[in-house]
Order: structure tokens, then sequence, then C-alpha cells
């Protein structure tokens, strides 16, 4: 009996490192690598430094590579709207493919030491790039391999579910997620005056600034919509206006250390941690599809510490937690969605309107059902969303509409990307998360009696575009289309 956890062990391992191996092939296979000329040179420089980040183990897999075409990489809002590009959106969308690979690159490429940097710089990445596409561009069957590359696999490993009996095991997951959510359903629907303190409330909302009004938002919402893709896009200064204005003020029931938030930094002995002294929050700027209309979503991201373990049999705990708090926003400047998950990809929990309406999951045997524990609360001129967090869980108890006290301390805000590429001692640079896109360190002892439902390393921390947000069925944080699948809107 003894041997079956380690045979576990390593069949989980090998599935892992077949994930990884997929991403070493793709990366290393170019479709230009037999051209003539500039493109074949070009293809071959791409692989040489993909080679080269590789082995330095920094791949960057926040978007996913688009095996065969080195100089794009996709996600999840770009393969649903690969799915209908006409010849008029092709070379915008494209180019969006394009940016989401020169971004990555440019992490990966401060990421590497200086011994494994090969002498090749960005800019000649970029004249390559723009060589490879503008060939692509006039060859249509390039496009529709790109097209049919440009896709972005769930976060499921279906070995794992064949292996774990997953027809029979979902059924008993499910019913512990349907126990779970009942019992958070319970404690939303308490007063204020019944939640107990564990420690000191410390009560955080973002530094003040000059407010803008719904007209002004729209317009901004609009505006930004003027691309052949209609993907809202900001300016830096509108995109700004836009977090603060939906930043939320996080109420925290502080006990210890564990639970300040505050922004992640590598040590002198290359560990991971939380530095709580100046409380941070990090910005992530996503996009979803309602009723046909991509309108844009602003993410609020923080870190904790850990979540400290309440006894030797608490299989939650680990270093490092987390919470995104997503807000998304109508062309009108109303919000249309509140959610939130912890980042894991757990506890994914919706605060819908009045206005929309909860359709049902047709079958709850196949996929958890949706967790909505109460409706957004109407904000009044003043008023902010309260997020009340508990103590050591780090659970999200409460979303409430109230005025911002000048007794608030303040938190300020980052950019999410800035973890993709983190300072170390002499000079060098690391990203928080891995080539699996799973930070390090982080597992939780419950990846044990999850396994079967196909989610790698259940509990871990991890990067944007790999949060699975269901044990049974398939569901990401990132579904383009996740709203209109459960909700119906005005």
């Amino acid at each position: 009996m003894s041997q079956k956890p380690a045979l576990i062990a390593v069949i989980l391992l090998l599935l892992s490192a077949c994930s990884t191996q997929t991403l070493r092939q793709s990366a290393l296979q170019s479709i230009h690598v037999d051209s003539s000329g500039k493109m074949s040179s070009c293809a071959q420089l791409f692989d040489k430094v993909d080679k080269s980040v590789l082995e330095a183990g920094v791949a960057d897999v926040q978007a996913r590579r688009v095996a065969g075409f080195p100089y794009l990489r996709t996600n999840r809002l770009l393969a649903n709207l690969g799915q209908t590009v006409s010849a008029d959106t092709l070379p915008g969308w494209l180019m969006q493919l394009r940016e989401l690979d020169k971004e990555a690159r440019r992490y990966e490429h401060q990421n590497r030491s200086i011994k494994n940097a090969g002498g090749i710089t960005i800019e000649k990445l970029d004249a390559c790039a723009d060589i490879l596409m503008q060939a692509d561009l006039q060859d249509p069957v390039q496009l529709e391999k790109i097209k049919h590359e440009a896709q972005v696999p769930d976060s499921y490993i279906r070995a794992s579910r064949i292996l774990g009996l997953y027809p029979v095991s979902r059924v008993f997951v499910n019913i512990g997620v349907k126990r779970l959510q009942k019992q958070i359903k319970k404690t939303f629907s308490q007063a204020a005056g019944e939640r107990l303190n564990y420690g000191q409330l410390l009560t955080y909302a973002p530094e003040p600034e000059t407010g803008i009004n719904s007209t002004a938002i729209a317009r901004i919402i609009k505006s930004s919509s003027q691309n052949s893709l209609s993907i809202p896009l900001f300016e830096k200064t509108d995109e700004s206006l836009l977090f603060q204005q939906f930043a939320p003020v996080w109420q925290l029931d502080v006990h210890d250390d564990n639970d300040k938030f505050g922004a992640p930094v590598w040590s002198a002995k290359g560990e991971l941690g939380i530095q709580t002294n100046r409380p941070k929050v990090y910005r992530h700027l996503s996009h979803a599809k309602i009723n046909d209309q991509l309108l844009p979503q602003f993410n609020y991201v923080i870190w904790f510490p850990s979540r400290p373990a309440k006894s030797a049999f608490d299989i939650l705990s680990g270093n490092l937690d987390g919470i995104t708090w997503r807000v998304t926003v109508g062309l009108d400047g109303n919000v249309l969605m509140y959610d939130v998950m912890h980042n894991c990809g757990c506890y994914h929990m919706f605060f819908p309107p009045k206005e929309v309406v909860l359709a049902r999951v047709k079958n709850e045997n196949r996929e958890e059902p949706i967790l909505v524990p109460q409706r957004a609360p109407v904000l009044k001129t003043g008023e902010r969303i309260h997020l009340r967090i508990a103590s050591g869980s780090h659970y999200l108890e409460a979303v409430q509409a109230k005025p911002v006290s000048m007794d608030y301390l303040t938190y300020i805000f980052a950019d999410y990307n800035e973890l993709r590429s983190l300072g170390m001692e002499k000079g060098e640079r690391k990203s928080m998360f891995g080539e699996n896109g799973i930070v390090a360190g982080t597992s939780r002892k419950e990846r044990w009696l999850l396994w079967p439902m196909g989610v790698e390393d259940a509990g871990a921390m991890r990067q944007w575009g790999h949060h699975a947000t269901a044990f049974v069925g398939r569901r990401h944080f990132d579904d383009v289309d996740l709203f209109d699948r459960y909700f119906e809107f005005p």
C-alpha cells in the first residue's frame, strides 16, 4: 500500500514534464527554417534565442507560443477572435499576437544571465519579426496555419483525469464543492456585527486622486475600442484613471504579518517572499465578451506571505497566498460584474448587479455550479467597494458599498507585469513564475486529493492565463465568454 502514493507522484511528475516538453518542442520548431535568404536567417535567430531561453529556464508563459511561428504568442482573447477574423481585421489580429511575443521576450531577455544572452538584441529580433510577419501576411496558406495554431489549450491534464477515474471521482469532489459553497453563502449572509475579529482590523484604500464622472468614463471606454478588432485598449493616462476609479478598499483582519499584503521580492538566498512594509496592489487589464461586445476588465491583485497552517493536518496552508478582484465595465461606464478568486484559481465567486439574470448550470453532475454569494452593492457618490478579508484563510467574507474614511491607510498601484521580472542580487532578474505558470514553493497538500480533477498542482499560486477555476468541468478565469455562459445581461 505504501508504494501507491510514490507511484502516483512519479506519474504526476511525468505528466508535468510532458507539459514542459511540449513548450520546449513548440519553441524550437520554426516553420520558416527551410526558407531562403532573410527568412531562414531570421528563423534560425529565433530558434537560437529560444534555445538560450529554455536552457536558462526563464521561458515566460503568460501568453502561449504559436507553434511554428516563433514571433507570435496568443491568449484566450486572441484565440477567440481568431475564429472569426476577416481579411480586413487579420493584420490587426496578427499584430496583437506579435505584441504578446514582443512583451514576453522583453522579460525573458531581462531574466537571462549575461552568459546566456548570446549577444542577440531585442532590436535584432524585432527586425526579424517584421520580416517574417510581412511574408506571412502575403501567404494565405501560412495565415491559415497561424489561425489554426493560435489556440490556447485548457489547463486540465487529460491523463490525470483518466488515471484518476474522473467520471467517478468528480461526484465526490462536487459534493465537497457544494458543501463549501453553502458555508460561504452562510458567511456572506451574516450581519457585520456578527463577524468576529481575530486580530486588528486594518483598512487600505487607494491613494486619493481626482475622480471622473460616468460620462467621462463612458467616453474613454468607447473611444478605446476604435480599432479593427474593437478591443478596448487605453492610453496610459486613461488606463490609470479607470483603475483608480474602480479600485476597491481592502478591509483586513490582521492577526500577524501573514495577513498583510505587499510586494513579492527575491531574498539574498533566492527565496521568494512578500515585503509588507508598503502595501502594493498589482493592476492588470483583461477583456470579456458580453453580448458580442468586447469590454474592459480591471484586475486588482494582492499577495500575502503565506496561508499559515491551523494544524498538522491542514491541507490548504502553504507559502504565499493572494486574491484577484476583477471589475468588468460596460460601454456606458457602469459595472456589469464583479468577481474574485484566490491566485490559485480557487474560490471563484461572482457578484452580478441585480438586473443581471443568473442562468443555471445545465448539468451540475458534470460541472460544478458557479458561486454567487450575494448581488453587487449599489455605489452612491463618494462610496467604494469594501472587501472584508478573513484572517489566516484570506477568504472574502463581505462585499459592501461604503464611504471612504480619511482614517484609512493607503496602498499604491503597480503593473502586474513587474512580477514577470523581479530584481535580484548582482543585477540579475527572475520571474515570480515558473515555466509551467506556477509559483515554485507554493504547493498545497490538497493536490494529493484533487489530482484526479486534472488541475496541475492544485492550490499552488499561478500566473495570469493559468487559472483553472473549476475542479468539476472546465472553466478558466480568463475565458472570454465566461459571463455569457452563466449569466444573461440586459
